[in-house]
């Protein structure tokens, strides 16, 4: 969509994009159960690299990210060559992640054209690990599932 918005309207875009980066960002924060207070999204990505979650280099991006957005949000010039550096610097932020690290927590729609095993794996490493498996236990990660117990159900008639 953002890059829809692109060559009509960039500030449009790049406030599209500055809304889809914090609600991520929140959901990632919420989900880690981070101790953040709701109103400051810089707290947010200070926390995240305390967690083992973003590097100096993703922080550094997304900063840079988000700077440019809030620009564009509140006035200041933007041309549509700057926001498609924006959105690809964000793109390329996107690509930096491995597998199971991602910090996108709703389901990845695309898993099966990706070729992954499920729709959680790009953010598996952050699901809790128990010693004991439980029914919310992955059978193939042995994460709990953010699925649930019937995700759980059906991983394991496919296995």
């Amino acid at each position: 969509m953002v890059r829809k918005l692109l060559n009509s309207d960039p500030v449009l875009a790049l406030a599209s994009l500055r809304i889809e980066i914090e609600r991520k960002l929140r959901l990632a924060a919420s989900s880690l159960k981070l101790p953040v207070r709701r109103d400051t999204l810089f707290e947010i990505i200070e926390a995240l690299p305390k967690e083992g979650v973003l590097s100096f280099e993703q922080v550094t991006a997304l900063r840079k990210i988000i700077d440019m957005c809030n620009k564009a949000i509140h006035g200041y010039e933007i041309s549509t060559v700057e926001a498609r550096e924006i959105i690809q610097l964000t793109e390329d932020l996107n690509k930096s992640f491995p597998v199971g690290y991602s910090i996108d927590f709703s389901p990845n729609e695309n898993y099966e054209k990706q070729k992954l095993l499920c729709e959680w794996e790009h953010c598996i490493e952050h699901m809790p690990l128990k010693q004991r498996t439980t029914i919310q236990s992955c059978p193939i990660f042995g994460h709990n599932c953010p699925g649930g117990s019937d995700k759980v159900s059906k991983c394991k008639k496919i296995q």
